[in-house]
């Protein structure tokens, strides 16, 4: 009984200790002014749609939308945070996700997006927002694709965590195979296979960890595919902000402490009950 009050011990004091803002971090992107091409005849049916997630501590907060996710919020500091992309500040312990799809209409160059994920926390955080556009496409004679986009990211790490960004744009042929794919990085002719980057101006598929700031000014991005022979194609557009708080070192004693007594103690009962 020692050990098992022991263990217990040890694992609600984790998990009711004071609320402590040791970790900052924010990542978010907003696209727009996004425009798709094509070279010869071409149609699209693009399918868009958008996801939130917050989590911290057990609590947990997911949702999707078709272009708009609701803000998933845990913690009633980003209650009202819904669309709202930029850096709020650390606050009382909260985790903050949220996309939206403003504009799918990239054919007339007016397609635009953004995405968060943003955590003030204590032991432990995580959010996260992304945006995907699936899209077929059919070409009726051999062509290309181009897309240009303006682009406006932002990451911030104070404390023990991490931010990611990341802007993809892939193409599949009707096999499956990619014959498309770029990940801009911030520098012209990298990151990008099956085509001709023109425009680069920051990278969008990174990350930084604690007592980083990436804060560029609004860029510009453009890319031309190599040329597609004629047919059914995917187009897959994602993008993608997230956050973690990694728990502190003294966090991960006391939750192992407890874990570790619980088992000790579990095997002596299976012991005991085997003699």
């Amino acid at each position: 009984m020692k050990l098992h009050a022991l263990a217990l011990a040890a694992v609600l004091a984790l998990a009711n200790a004071p609320a402590q803002a040791s970790t900052y971090a924010v990542s978010y992107n907003t696209i727009s002014n996004f425009g798709l091409t094509f070279s010869g005849p071409g149609t699209l049916s693009p399918f868009t749609f958008s996801t939130s997630v917050a989590a911290q501590g057990v609590l947990s907060d997911t949702n999707f939308g078709t272009n708009d996710a609701p803000a998933a919020c845990v913690g009633t500091f980003c209650s009202a945070f819904n669309n709202s992309f930029a850096a709020h500040g650390s606050g009382s312990d909260y985790a903050y996700g949220d996309a939206l799809i403003g504009s799918g209409n990239v054919l007339a160059g007016t397609g635009s997006a953004s995405s968060i994920g943003e955590i003030s926390a204590g032991p432990a955080g995580f959010a996260s927002g992304s945006n995907s556009m699936v899209a077929s496409f059919l070409l009726s004679a051999p062509g290309t694709v181009s897309f240009a986009f303006n682009a406006l990211p932002y990451m911030q790490v104070a404390g023990a965590g991490n931010a990611f960004t990341t802007m993809t744009i892939a193409i599949s042929d009707a096999l499956g195979h990619q014959v498309f794919s770029w990940a801009p990085d911030g520098v012209t002719g990298s990151g990008i296979t099956g085509g001709t980057e023109t425009s680069d101006s920051h990278n969008l598929n990174f990350g930084i960890a604690s007592g980083v700031t990436y804060n560029p000014s609004a860029g510009s991005f453009a890319a031309t595919t190599g040329s597609l022979a004629g047919g059914a194609y995917t187009l897959n557009i994602s993008m993608t902000n997230q956050v973690t708080a990694v728990p502190e070192p003294e966090t991960w004693a006391m939750l192992l402490v407890g874990v570790g007594l619980v088992a000790l103690r579990a095997r002596r009962k299976v012991q005991s009950e085997s003699i």
